[in-house]
């Protein structure tokens, strides 16, 4: 049994959460969920709960809050009241936060991860088709581009799986943020850019590209992926409904790129190409 601060906000319209997601996003929270998009219920640590500042900025925006500490008992099945669950990629990476217990399958990689409001864990389907995607890929040495980065999950396994260097962007500054200092729990070095890939002016001459965003940004960076990746580089994409394939493809071939493999699970693409 561990004990937490549960703060609970509530009422909050959803413009209010938008003015203060930037903010709270930055809070080194455990853990969070909303309820009905009216009430945010977000779990700290007790030694990561900081009352002043968190109180002082919650009372300037005049929204309603309670806190208390609580106790937590882990089930067996890991399930955290309200909280991220870990997230367990076959053999290859176990995906934690710091209330989480360590990797107790034996993974080749185990990183911990600080979620932002904005971005998981890894849940998502597209993440495990990466990650599942990136288990089979050499990265060792290799230059590496994270577009959309999120909380850097991607740029730091590509890191453990003995990158040269990553280079991770986000149009978003509190995932770049966020990005970084996940990097340094688990002691890896992501280069981080406030960015959209078309903002690069200088290739960044990669091996690899990872993306996991949506089908019109993919459409958009085509040129850009193409600007940014070596010759027979490899570009990972997630993010794409299955709905999407011909328009992806066609897009891609057209613009010197080869299809190597595309993986459907639940609507969801990963595709994979090479630059010819």
């Amino acid at each position: 049994m561990s004990k937490f601060v549960e703060l609970r906000i509530f009422p909050i319209s959803y413009s209010k959460q938008d003015q203060l997601l930037p903010i709270i996003s930055q809070w080194n929270h455990a853990g969070h969920f909303k309820h009905h998009g009216e009430k945010w219920i977000i779990y700290f640590e007790v030694s990561a709960f900081d009352e002043k500042e968190i109180s002082r900025v919650l009372e300037r925006e005049n929204i309603p809050f309670q806190w208390e500490e609580k106790p937590f008992q882990l089930d067996p099945q890991l399930n955290w009241n309200g909280m991220y669950q870990p997230v367990l990629i076959d053999e290859y990476c176990y995906i934690r936060s710091p209330i989480h217990p360590k990797d107790k399958n034996n993974c080749k990689h185990e990183i911990t991860i600080i979620p932002a409001l904005t971005f998981g864990m890894g849940h998502h389907i597209t993440t495990k088709l990466m990650l599942e995607t990136m288990a089979r890929h050499d990265f060792e040495n290799k230059a590496v581009l994270d577009v959309g980065t999120g909380t850097g999950i991607l740029g730091i396994i590509a890191l453990k799986e003995k990158a040269k260097k990553v280079i991770a962007i986000d149009i978003e500054a509190s995932a770049v943020e966020n990005a970084s200092r996940n990097a340094k729990l688990n002691e890896v070095e992501l280069i981080t850019k406030h960015s959209t890939i078309a903002g690069l002016k200088e290739s960044v001459e990669a091996e690899v590209i990872l993306a996991n965003i949506v089908t019109p940004v993919h459409l958009s960076n085509v040129k850009d992926y193409h600007f940014h990746l070596k010759p027979t580089g490899i570009l990972i994409l997630s993010g794409i409904l299955n709905t999407d394939v011909d328009k992806i493809t066609e897009a891609f071939e057209s613009a010197g790129f080869e299809l190597l493999k595309s993986v459907e699970r639940a609507g969801w693409m990963m595709m994979s190409f090479k630059k010819k």
